[in-house]
């Protein structure tokens, strides 16, 4: 299985959220193959500073801007088995099949 978790954090020091879904990442390797995604360039290293949590067995990488349409990343998205997104709005369209948005307040 393969798993694409979208953060909308900036920093690894962006609160709660950025531990939570890391802390989902942790968890989910254990069913596959995971893609931990932010808007920016942060690290694993960064994670285990900011979070204490060890990272080994996540992919941690920075996920490429939506065009205007955002066909090209629905594209991508299409690769994943299951997509957890992080947003404080409702999403673009996705084309992956079991998709799950987690809301922030």
């Amino acid at each position: 299985m393969r798993i694409g978790i979208f953060s909308n954090a900036h920093s690894a020091y962006a609160g709660g959220g950025v531990l939570y879904l890391s802390g989902w990442a942790r968890t989910l390797r254990e069913f596959g193959s995971v893609d931990l995604l932010f808007p920016t360039q942060i690290s694993a290293q960064s994670l285990l500073d900011a979070c204490g949590l060890d990272m080994d067995g996540v992919s941690v990488a920075q996920v490429q801007r939506r065009g205007w349409m955002g066909i090209q990343q629905m594209k991508a998205e299409r690769a994943y088995d299951l997509i957890l997104r992080q947003a404080i709005t409702i999403p673009r369209l996705t084309v992956c099949r079991q998709a799950v948005l987690v809301t922030d307040f």
